[in-house]
């Protein structure tokens, strides 16, 4: 029967009797239509409930559960928007009993989840500046809903870094709390389910752990019950899919949620109508910058080339670049020469990325993102460590897997996994460290795959070249035969 002593606390009882009083008026108003009195224990018995039960709801003392409830209503002849209102009531009443007083040991049970974070930060000025509006905007006289943004970008880019900074800048403006999680969305742990988060959330917000429910779709709405009223701020890290991440979020004008995903997340824009923030790898100065506070200025002062080639040849990817400089800060002098004649000699320089611990070795790192591809997706990938160039149209990609037709479907894959990059319309690119990574998956494949997917590649290119000949020279013979696929080569513009 699911049914529950009604709340202690004030707010409790006065929800709680005002059910009550709804209910006898609804009694009272049945009672007046059939012109005869109710019997209480009949009604009970089509309840399936006792007459003892039967007479605490109607006096206030027990809180039906929402199936008698419903049967009650029915029974009383209380439909339409009367009945949704009453049960909204009841569902109010149920989530008072599920707060706990809100104190542990004597002190406010405010959450102050956010993790330690690195120190040194740089760059993403704009960013921050972006994300600076979200507290004005859920508090705002007109708002009438909850803040949404999602940082997404590349495995490495500083997704995490960027969220936490401005969580930890932005604080403040949250009085009511700050709650993290990370959901685990990539890797080799098991993926945090919804419901996971949502217990660690609704305890932290003073929930009691036997008052959790065990529905998923019932503990978000007692999230949202609950942050109604409050201005907390939700770090939601490492989010794999918008249906990980949408139980979690809140609802009423107070809160902003802060979503980091490697995968582009469509729906929270669509839907939610969240901010979308697209992290690129840092730009010159900001890399520079970063490799010299974390390894030392003046160190980097002693071998002023040096630095900046070592920028290069991290990709300006700022997990590579806090490797280097951990790599660097505790060796000798010169060890900056030392660390880029390594990179540029050696022939898997991702070892020179690695560590002990995965979450920041970089092979581990990008392997997180490319395991979650569709067969096709990632053989288009792995392909793509056959191309030397910085960036490669889609009819090059289509050469690269012996296609007639543009792989956009592909493509559009691998965007949205932030794999590669569309930079201009028809043309993609990918930072150096994911072209190793792309051609170290071709070269522990079976040897097959990149000679004939160079050939195939060298074949567009010649053919390419063919028919640019013939549209400059029309009038002479085409050297070597007459032009193969490429001759249906069009621009793509969309």
């Amino acid at each position: 029967m699911n049914e529950v002593p009604l709340p202690p606390g004030q707010d409790g009882k006065a929800l709680g009797r005002r059910l009550a009083a709804e209910l006898s008026r609804a009694v009272v108003r049945a009672e007046k239509r059939t012109g005869r009195t109710l019997d209480r224990r009949e009604l009970a018995g089509r309840l399936n409930v006792s007459a003892s039960s039967l007479y605490a709801y109607l006096n206030g003392t027990t809180l039906p559960g929402a199936g008698v409830l419903d049967a009650l209503l029915t029974e009383l002849g209380v439909t339409g928007p009367e009945a949704g209102r009453l049960a909204t009531l009841r569902d109010e009443v149920d989530a008072a009993r599920r707060l706990r007083p809100a104190t542990t040991h004597g002190l406010s049970a405010v959450p102050r989840q956010l993790p330690l974070t690195h120190s040194v930060f740089v760059g993403r000025e704009a960013e921050l500046a972006r994300l600076d509006v979200l507290p004005s905007t859920a508090g705002g006289p007109a708002a009438d809903r909850a803040v949404v943004a999602v940082v997404e970008g590349t495995a490495g880019v500083g997704k995490t870094a960027l969220a936490l900074h401005w969580a930890y800048r932005a604080r403040a403006r949250f009085p009511d709390g700050q709650l993290y999680v990370d959901l685990r969305g990539f890797g080799d742990d098991t993926i945090m389910n919804p419901g996971e988060a949502l217990h660690g959330f609704l305890q932290a917000l003073g929930v009691a752990p036997g008052a959790v429910p065990a529905d998923p779709a019932a503990a978000s709405g007692l999230l949202r019950t609950v942050l109604t009223g409050r201005r907390v701020l939700l770090v939601l890290d490492n989010a794999r899919s918008t249906g990980q991440v949408r139980p979690l979020l809140p609802a009423a004008s107070g809160s902003v949620a802060v979503v980091t995903s490697r995968n582009r997340l469509d729906g929270l824009i669509v839907r939610e109508g969240a901010l979308r923030i697209a992290l690129d790898v840092l730009p010159r100065y900001a890399a520079r910058a970063l490799l010299e506070r974390q390894t030392g200025a003046e160190r980097l002062a002693l071998e002023p080339r040096e630095a900046d080639e070592l920028v290069d040849l991290c990709a300006r990817l700022p997990l590579a670049l806090s490797v280097a400089a951990a790599r660097t800060a505790t060796a000798p002098a010169g060890s900056a020469s030392a660390l880029v004649r390594e990179l540029r000699y050696s022939r898997k320089p991702l070892d020179l990325f690695g560590t002990q611990d995965a979450d920041v070795d970089l092979r581990t790192v990008f392997h997180g993102s490319y395991a979650l591809l569709p067969p096709p997706a990632a053989r288009l990938f792995r392909l793509l460590g056959c191309h030397p160039g910085p960036e490669i149209d889609v009819m090059a990609c289509a050469g690269l897997i012996g296609a007639a037709d543009p792989p956009t479907a592909l493509l559009d894959t691998l965007t949205a996994a932030y794999l590669v990059r569309r930079h201009s319309p028809g043309r993609y690119t990918l930072h150096d460290l994911l072209r190793l990574y792309a051609a170290e998956l071709l070269d522990d494949g079976p040897p097959e795959e990149r000679r004939e997917g160079t050939e195939r590649l060298l074949r567009h290119y010649l053919d390419t070249a063919r028919l640019a000949d013939h549209h400059l020279e029309p009038w002479r013979p085409a050297a070597g035969g007459a032009p193969g696929p490429a001759a249906s080569y069009r621009p793509i513009d969309g």
